[in-house]
């Protein structure tokens, strides 16, 4: 199994689960959204606080990374 493997059999189902898959959202398997690597932290790109809020707040945003973190180290 690959990177896009993984992500189409567990990160695209909880995404979709979560209401992601509609406007203003997309989870397109590839696009390019800056000609190279990102560098700085989350804050040069937004405020963390509107992160947060994007996701229902701080307890369910750290619960979908800690999620995506096991099903991403489990595959």
């Amino acid at each position: 199994m690959n990177e896009a493997d993984t992500c189409r059999k567990f990160v695209v189902p909880k995404l979709q689960s979560a209401g992601w898959d509609s406007e203003p959202h997309s989870n397109a398997e590839r696009r390019t959204i800056t000609d190279g690597r990102i560098v700085p932290p989350v804050s040069d790109h937004g405020q963390i606080g509107d992160i947060i809020k994007i996701f229902g707040g701080a307890d369910k945003l750290r619960g979908t990374v800690n999620e995506l973190q096991t099903l991403l180290y489990a595959a």
